[in-house]
C-alpha cells in the first residue's frame, strides 16, 4: 500500500482497478475488457434502467420526429393529388400559375396567358385557396370635441 505525498491528503492512495501494465503494453481494448469483466463479477449488471432509457429515447425520437414528418408527407402527397385544372398553385421553385392540364405524374401549368410549362406534380409546394370577397372595412367615427361628445379625448396640440 503507497502513501500519498501529496500533503493535502493523509491515508493511503486509492489503488485503481486498472494497474499501469495494462497501458504500458498499448492494448486499451485488453484493459476495457478487463475493467468491465471485474465490474461484472461485483454484480453491477441486471440493472434494466440503462435499457430503458433507451427504448424511452427511440420513442421520443420517433414521436418527436418521425410522425411528424410522415404526417406532413401525408398531407403533401393529399394536397398534389387534389390538384385538377384550374387550380392556382405554387411550385417548389416559386413559380405561381394555374393549372390547365394535369395527368398522374405530370402537370401543365400556365405562368402567363399564353405560356404553358410542365411539372412533375411533386413539385407543387403549395396551393393557392381562392380569395373570398372581403367585407369592406367599417370605418371607425372621429373623435369629435363637440358637446355631444363632451368625453372624447383632446388632440395635442
Amino acid at each position: 500500500m503507497a502513501w500519498s505525498t501529496n500533503p493535502a491528503r493523509c491515508g493511503p492512495e486509492p489503488q485503481s482497478r486498472l494497474t499501469t501494465h495494462h497501458y504500458k503494453e498499448g492494448n486499451f481494448i485488453v484493459s476495457v475488457a478487463v475493467a468491465s469483466a471485474e465490474l461484472a463479477a461485483e454484480g453491477g449488471g441486471g440493472s434494466l434502467v440503462p435499457l430503458l432509457l433507451i427504448v424511452g429515447l427511440l420513442a421520443l425520437t420517433y414521436f418527436m420526429m418521425i410522425r411528424p414528418q410522415s404526417k406532413r408527407r401525408r398531407a403533401m402527397l393529399e394536397m398534389q393529388a387534389s390538384i385538377s385544372a384550374g387550380t392556382e398553385i405554387v411550385t417548389i421553385g416559386g413559380l405561381y400559375g394555374t393549372v390547365v392540364e394535369s395527368d398522374e405524374e405530370t402537370i401543365r401549368l400556365e405562368i402567363a396567358p399564353g405560356t404553358v410549362v410542365r411539372f412533375a406534380r411533386g413539385a407543387v409546394s403549395k396551393v393557392i385557396e381562392p380569395e373570398t370577397e372581403a367585407a369592406e372595412p367599417q370605418e371607425e367615427p372621429e373623435n369629435n370635441d363637440t358637446p355631444e361628445n363632451p368625453e372624447a379625448p383632446k388632440k395635442p396640440e
